[in-house]
């Protein structure tokens, strides 16, 4: 093993594992013949250790994956923060775009090559529809949902009678992750307010989301909660209470697998369905 290689992070990694297998001595600097030791030394040897606070110190702290977990929600939260600020004054939702785009605390800016929004009516539609991102036609185009993905979403409007032209396609994330990699929660967690600011200009009468990162965010529940558990339940979108306005009330809101997973496994298609046949009956209720 070449010890010049080895980093800090493999380092605390070593000595988490030797803490929790009771390994709490060091190697000594010189060899120790233990054959010379007398039985006095032996039972000194083995008689329990008091925890000095130094030990303790250096083994109470978190692991480096915990560590770097609650670096990520501070950054996170730091970013969520100057998002809120920017988007609090917002009274347009061009003014919500343009905040959106001159963020520059994200690194998906750095990769994609255009910034995409959405099509459709912006003035109380009857649906705002969530993609996740633009994929790679919309990349290489520069023209929101023109791609397969799109394609699949209109048949779908077209199925379930849902009309396009009084419905907001957008994207939760304006732009393409690179090499149409796996999106992270903690993009939608940033971009939250982003999000909840585009919905109360917008006020739909209904919310789909083909995304249950994005339904997460628009949801505000524990992150960790399963999809299944989502798509089980009836949803509403609730505005926050700090908004003094008495005429938003509760948003249906329906969430789905993204497009691209339908795609990937078209056998999904039959339960998406049956949820949107549910979710379409309870919009008249």
């Amino acid at each position: 093993m070449d010890l010049g290689r080895i980093d800090e992070t493999q380092l605390l990694n070593w000595l988490s594992w030797y803490n929790e297998v009771g390994l709490e001595d060091c190697f000594e600097e010189e060899a120790v013949n233990w054959f010379d030791r007398s039985e006095a030394q032996f039972a000194k040897a083995r008689a329990p250790k008091t925890p000095s606070s130094t030990s303790n110190a250096t083994f109470s702290q978190k692991s480096p994956r915990a560590h770097k977990a609650d670096l990520v929600k501070a950054k996170v939260a730091e970013q969520t923060a100057v998002i809120s600020r920017q988007t609090g004054q917002a009274t347009s939702l061009e003014a919500v775009y343009d905040a959106m785009r001159s963020f520059d605390g994200w690194s998906l800016s750095k990769t994609a090559r255009h910034f995409l929004t959405g099509v459709g009516p912006t003035d109380s539609p009857d649906f705002v529809i969530f993609a996740e991102a633009p994929g790679e036609t919309e990349e290489r185009t520069g023209d929101a949902f023109s791609g397969i993905e799109a394609v699949l979403l209109r048949n779908y409007l077209k199925a379930a009678k849902f009309s396009e032209e009084k419905s907001r396609l957008t994207y939760a994330l304006p732009y393409r992750p690179p090499g149409d990699q796996a999106t992270h929660q903690e993009w939608f967690a940033m971009i939250a307010p982003f999000l909840h600011k585009q919905i109360s200009l917008m006020k739909p009468k209904a919310i789909i989301c083909f995304s249950t990162k994005t339904a997460l965010q628009l949801l505000r529940v524990d992150p960790n909660t399963p999809a299944t558990e989502l798509r089980r339940k009836k949803q509403n979108y609730q505005f926050e209470k700090t908004l003094d306005k008495t005429d938003l009330s509760d948003i249906p809101l329906l969430v789905l697998p993204t497009l691209k997973e339908l795609l990937e496994v078209p056998s999904k298609k039959k339960q998406v369905w049956k949820e949107t046949l549910r979710f379409k009956s309870n919009l008249g209720k």
